[in-house]
């Protein structure tokens, strides 16, 4: 094959430069994206994850803007470029392995703290050395075509449309797609791909054959063995848990896993979320303390009750409402429209014309339904805070909308009453008194402990009896909470705190 001459080289060190620019933006990206979900089962998807993935990768990419300057200012700058991109492979590379060695359980501590830490750990070192990637290669290109300004508009520009690139591939396709493993490979591979293609024009090599050859080398040795380790692994990450799916869902990274509880193996989706026994002769038993006590809702409600839920995950609450009323029928929001599978394939959910599941938001199904319901049961929720959207003086007055005139919204939420996430629960009562006549909490913990207590609320001011004649409601009734809200804040869809009454 002839060789390139000096103005075909140029050319192609021009688009290469472009090239390397956008997919380095690309490839920030979708690192940034899969950061959340890496992260969300050890310290969940709050805003003060976000901002921790999203202030560490800024940050990180101004160091790497800084030193990456320095290395354009030296005589060897063609040399480094390509030594960056493949650094930024190894470092993918690494990622790939070292976020499946976490533990497969809940980091408690400081949430705060623990995703600051987290993030930097993880994404903080790749981010930096793409970020060196961009004022290199405006030197590269200013060399070649000695206009500085065009050099950078073009670079910098290059680099944005990578990163929008980058950004509508991972949430639309990417993402739901595929598994992270699979796209942090892939990212190392392009990333070394190019680093070889860099050196091959920057540095003058002639034989054409060894980028495409050298690329599909590291492709095939880095998926082969990193893949055996993975699930050498994965069958033995802790002798008290076997992980049966990682899942990628639109909205959420979704994992199951059996266990044992009760001295019975259970099946859990995520954070406890949702958990039932594999046992099928007591697989109808309620394994979650908080699902038995939701049964309050017998006590409160006709026998007639039609039903809509707010979060569906396992589908566990909807078939106890069925056992509860097997006459009626239930309305199951679930915005995330992998759940009713998941629910199918390792919950064990049959097909049941009294179920109806609504893909949506619960919020915005709130806002348009015309439909009425005579009970709401409320159990959109994740460890580390409820959907802000969800608790505001708004949204409560949309549930009271669709409420019969004796209707009950039930909610579950994990806080205490004198411990952390006091605040919490303090203003969501407090707000829910701003719209239901009739309000009450039943705590089923000690004072300063955070764990799942039950929310009813009503349309009607009663009276309801405080005592059943059945022994186990009765229980129940009688940990009805008597504090006061003195002071605790209204939440509204203009100001509701949410993460920040979480930790307090």
């Amino acid at each position: 094959m002839p060789a390139l001459s000096l103005q075909q080289r140029q050319t192609l060190q021009d688009l290469l430069l472009l090239c390397i620019t956008a997919v380095s933006g690309g490839c920030v990206m979708v690192v940034e994206l899969l950061g959340t979900r890496i992260l969300a089962p050890y310290v969940g998807t709050s805003l003060y994850v976000w901002t921790s993935v999203i202030g560490v990768v800024l940050a990180s990419l101004s160091i790497g803007y800084v030193i990456g300057g320095r290395i354009a200012d030296s005589k060897n700058c063609g040399v480094c470029l390509p030594i960056v991109l493949m650094s930024g492979g190894v470092l993918t590379w690494a990622l790939a392995i070292v976020y499946q060695l976490i533990p497969m359980s809940y980091v408690g501590g400081n949430i705060v703290r623990a995703s600051l830490i987290a993030s930097g750990l993880l994404f903080g070192p790749l981010t930096m050395v793409l970020g060196m990637v961009t004022p290199i290669a405006v030197r590269l290109r200013y060399n070649l075509r000695g206009t500085i300004g065009r050099s950078a508009g073009s670079i910098y520009a290059a680099s944005t449309i990578g990163s929008i690139a980058g950004t509508f591939l991972s949430g639309y396709w990417l993402i739901p797609n595929f598994g992270m493993q699979v796209l942090l490979f892939g990212i190392a591979v392009i990333l070394f791909g190019i680093g070889i293609i860099a050196y091959w024009l920057l540095r003058g090599a002639t034989q054409q054959w060894i980028a495409p050859a050298a690329v599909a080398c590291i492709g095939i040795a880095t998926w082969c063995g990193t893949t055996v380790v993975m699930q050498d692994y994965a069958v033995a990450a802790t002798p008290y848990m076997q992980v049966v799916a990682d899942i990628n869902t639109p909205y959420r990274r979704a994992y199951v896993w059996d266990t044992w509880m009760n001295d019975e193996p259970v099946r859990v989706l995520a954070d406890w979320q949702s958990a039932i026994y594999l046992n099928e002769e007591i697989r109808e038993r309620p394994v979650a303390n908080y699902a038995r006590q939701f049964r309050l809702v017998t006590h409160f409600a006709n026998k007639r009750a039609r039903a809509m839920m707010i979060g569906g995950a396992g589908y566990i609450l909807p078939r106890l409402h069925l056992e509860w009323y097997p006459s009626s029928t239930i309305d199951v929001v679930e915005i995330d429209p992998a759940m009713p599978e998941i629910a199918a394939k390792y919950f064990f959910l049959e097909e049941d014309e009294r179920i109806r599941t609504i893909i949506e938001d619960g919020r915005i199904y709130l806002n348009t339904t015309e439909e009425e319901y005579d009970i709401i049961y409320m159990d959109a929720f994740a460890p580390e805070a409820i959907p802000f959207h969800l608790v505001t003086k708004e949204s409560f007055t949309q549930m009271h909308r669709v409420l019969t005139d004796d209707g009950v919204l039930v909610m579950n939420m994990i806080a205490s009453t004198e411990g952390v996430r006091r605040e919490l629960f303090r203003s969501t009562y407090a707000t829910m008194s701003e719209v239901f006549p009739f309000v009450r909490a039943y705590v089923f913990a000690p004072a300063n402990e955070a764990w799942n207590m039950v929310l009813v609320a009503s349309p009607s001011p009663g009276p309801f009896e405080s005592e059943s004649e059945d022994r186990v409601l009765n229980g129940y009734l009688q940990k009805a909470w008597k504090g006061s809200t003195d002071g605790a804040i209204i939440l509204t869809d203009d100001f509701a705190p949410v993460e920040h009454l979480n930790l307090q």
